[in-house]
């Protein structure tokens, strides 16, 4: 069985949204150590105070050496190659796109991700890629569990800074832990 699921990653200024199709968000604060989690059905939302990440050091995703395969295939529309890797027992295929003019810009922006907002689990920021853009990834653990990530559309247009706040008509459930109370 396969469990398919859409989900919409910003970030702008510091603060990172991740829509999981049309019933979720997530909104990561990390200067304002918050989390909102909002929920488009019932317009709602609550807000959870984070411990201090600062100086938290996530486990480290594994440094992976790609190889080319002798592998393409068409992903949105345009001619992917993969290149495979394997690690711990672990099977890695990520394809590849030509390098579109602001490629550097968007890698950069996906390593700013946070580790629970990264679709690709800190593969592509600690592994020397191959030339391109990386559009899906494929991943077979030493278990067989599987998970395949595609990106289908990249966007560098501007983002309105109220889409990192929970909408105003939206209901708060429960207390506002980040604000205190005299």
């Amino acid at each position: 069985m396969e469990d398919l699921a859409d989900m919409t990653v910003r970030s702008k200024d510091g603060k990172f949204r991740a829509d999981l199709g049309l019933d979720m968000s997530t909104i990561l604060k990390p200067a304002e150590l918050k989390v909102v989690t909002v929920f488009h059905d019932d317009r709602t939302f609550f807000t959870t105070q984070t411990a201090d990440m600062r100086n938290f050091t996530p486990p480290k995703p594994p440094v992976l050496t790609f190889a080319k395969a002798n592998q393409t295939e068409s992903i949105n529309g345009v001619e992917a190659v993969a290149w495979t890797a394997e690690s711990e027992g672990a099977k890695f295929k990520l394809w590849m796109i030509p390098a579109p003019a602001n490629s550097v810009q968007i890698m950069q922006e996906i390593a700013k991700l946070p580790e629970e907002m990264d679709p690709f689990q800190g593969v592509l920021t600690s592994s020397t890629l191959p030339e391109g853009l990386p559009v899906r990834l494929e991943t077979v653990e030493a278990n067989g569990e599987r998970s395949v990530i595609t990106i289908s559309r990249i966007s560098t247009d501007p983002i309105s800074s109220d889409l990192f706040d929970a909408p105003s008509a939206y209901k708060l459930l429960g207390p506002d832990p980040t604000k205190t109370t005299p």
